[in-house]
């Protein structure tokens, strides 16, 4: 069983904002085994998806994940977005704990679990919320 700490992304400054996101790391300190509240997107549909990270893209930088394409079991393949914008908001420390813990989670073969907001015309575009190893 791994023990685990939460540790908030950005500090919340008004009652009305958006939910933040939370980087749950082991007992350590140091390696993150979850991340939720990626999004913000309240008025999509919230869907689970469960696989393999079959790639993987990042910004120019080469730091900031973009996106991840998750395969499940049965070979059926989903692009999901990550908000870019969102973690942008957060203080250049929490940005990085948030690069970070993607770039962990999500790392290429990695078997996890993502919840997702399927938002758009007929949920075609997946915005990933929250990750965690499967």
């Amino acid at each position: 069983m791994v023990k685990a700490l939460a540790i908030g992304v950005g500090m919340a400054l008004a009652a009305a904002a958006p939910a933040l996101a939370e980087i749950k790391v082991d007992f350590s300190g140091k390696t993150p085994v979850a991340a939720s509240g990626l999004s913000s997107q309240g008025t999509c549909i919230p869907v689970s998806l469960k696989g393999k990270v079959a790639t993987r893209t990042f910004d120019k930088g080469g730091v900031a994940m973009q996106s991840v394409v998750i395969e499940e079991r049965s070979g059926g393949r989903h692009f999901l977005n990550v908000d870019t914008a969102e973690i942008a908001e957060a203080s250049m420390a929490d940005r990085s704990n948030a690069n970070r813990a993607l770039q962990i989670l999500l790392k290429d073969g990695a078997n996890v679990r993502v919840k997702a907001f399927a938002c758009g015309a007929a949920g075609r575009v997946l915005m990933l919320e929250s990750v965690r190893p499967q």
